[in-house]
């Protein structure tokens, strides 16, 4: 049985910064990124659909901070 892979999901504005991630995450075998976002928005819909174990982001998104927290209803 393989050794289970841990789930990364990147957040940055700056498409360079994801792919210089991106590039040092995924010469790690036992590190997979399963996805990307640009905005706190898409991040939060990212992070539903794709339930990662860790996500990288960055604290100063526009419109949404890395600190966001959404209200309980």
């Amino acid at each position: 049985m393989p050794d289970p892979k841990i789930t990364v999901l990147l957040v940055d504005d700056h498409h360079l910064v994801r792919r210089g991630f991106r590039r040092m995450l995924e010469d790690e075998d036992d590190i997979v990124v399963v996805g990307e976002a640009g905005y706190g928005q898409e991040a939060i819909e990212k992070a539903r659909e794709l339930a990662p174990d860790v996500i990288v982001m960055d604290f100063a998104l526009p419109g949404m901070n890395g600190a966001a927290r959404r209200g309980r209803s």
